[in-house]
């Protein structure tokens, strides 16, 4: 659980981060380290399927991902469906990524919009 709403549903779960080192990468890593979740870096330097098997091999159920590499997290659907159920952008999100994640049933957050989703209360 992050916050108020239940993002994550157990301590142990798994997050991914997909993109350059940068402040919002370091904070997506620190809030999953306060929260007991195991950050996982998503890399395709390995090719277009690295990251679709990463998230499969470790069952990541959100992904904290720069604006660029939205579309590379989208292509793992279906195969990752399982598993995968959140998406953040570091930016923003555009309407047509919306319509793809809801067609994916993954929900999709940019960056501000996520962070406003938590009260301070419900974190300490």
């Amino acid at each position: 659980m992050l916050g108020e709403r239940e993002i994550i549903d157990d301590k142990g779960a798994r997050c991914g981060i997909y993109g350059v080192n940068c402040t919002k990468w370091v904070v997506s890593m620190q809030a999953c380290n306060a929260h007991g979740l195991h950050c996982v870096p998503l890399y395709d330097s390995l090719g277009a399927g690295a990251v679709k098997y990463i998230i499969c091999h470790t069952e990541i159920s959100i992904v904290f991902a720069e604006e660029t590499k939205i579309s590379e997290v989208l292509k793992t659907f279906p195969d990752t469906g399982k598993y995968l159920k959140t998406l953040v952008s570091f930016g923003t999100v555009t309407n047509q990524q919306k319509l793809d994640a809801e067609k994916c049933g993954l929900e999709i957050y940019p960056w501000v919009e996520f962070l406003h989703l938590f009260r301070v209360s419900d974190v300490y």
